[in-house]
């Protein structure tokens, strides 16, 4: 509602216009030594004043507006006409149904965001297109966590023209680090016990026939198997995947079946 602020720029207007005339009569008057130079003096305060209240009225004017930077549809309005909101409040969520970006945010732990870097390729998936794949890039990477979770925002840039996708989708995401760290793949079979944070395993010694007890770290824990960073571990070729419950370290074993 701009009633208000236009009749301050009007006031202020006036103001300024009725310390203009002023500050011409005075210094009419004073050129005819009628009028004292102490007189000059506040009157030209007084334009300098209105002048100063005019500017601050039209700055007011001009971002008491809301304006799109698009066309598009209001998805969501969050304050209602007439409603008082503190300044940097979202009043509407607004949609580009122009555009051919889609914008996709997913939250990152931190040992991930490391490996990740701009305009790092990703495929995206959306249950509402089962069989589509939606070819994407990294497009911002937050360069602090959220105090809340902990966890860093990474935004994917999607471009698609012949998908209508909606504001609020939940889909998966594949990212394609650019930069590729060497890792040991080890399937949970191998594992003699650990939890996230450490994890036991029998390596194959060939040399001395024997079974090693090693504690790794995981860094990425699946389904049928968990990885461990090269540059964090020992090299190893072999592990046990059938028997190691019963095998002791240093124990002698003979292998019936071998492949590294």
């Amino acid at each position: 509602d701009l009633a208000e602020i236009s009749a301050q720029v009007n006031q202020a207007q006036n103001a300024v216009d009725k310390a203009a005339r002023d500050l011409t009569r005075i210094q009419n008057l004073y050129k005819d030594s009628v009028a004292t130079l102490e007189q000059l003096q506040d009157l030209q305060t007084v334009h300098q004043v209105a002048q100063a209240d005019l500017r601050i009225a039209s700055f007011n004017q001009k971002y008491a507006r809301i304006k799109a930077p698009f066309a598009g549809k209001v998805l969501k309005r969050h304050a209602e006409q007439g409603e008082l909101v503190n300044p940097g409040i979202p009043i509407l969520t607004v949609g580009n149904h122009h555009s051919t970006s889609y914008v996709m945010r997913v939250a990152m732990a931190d040992k991930d965001i490391v490996r990740l870097a701009l305009q790092d390729s990703a495929h995206l998936y959306f249950d509402a297109y089962p069989q589509q794949v939606f070819k994407a890039y990294i497009s911002e990477l937050a360069e602090a966590a959220d105090p809340r979770t902990g966890t860093f925002e990474v935004e994917l840039t999607a471009n698609n023209a012949h998908r209508n996708l909606k504001n609020g989708f939940v889909g998966k995401v594949m990212i394609f680090p650019s930069s590729q760290e060497p890792y040991y793949q080890i399937s949970m079979s191998a594992l003699v016990e650990g939890d996230q944070e450490r994890a036991k395993i029998f390596t194959y010694q060939q040399r001395e026939q024997k079974a090693q007890l090693l504690e790794v770290k995981p860094h990425d824990i699946k389904a049928d198997y968990f990885t461990v960073l090269a540059r964090e571990q020992a090299p190893f070729s072999h592990v046990i995947t059938e028997g190691a419950p019963y095998l002791k370290h240093g124990q002698s074993v003979k292998p019936i079946s071998s492949q590294p």
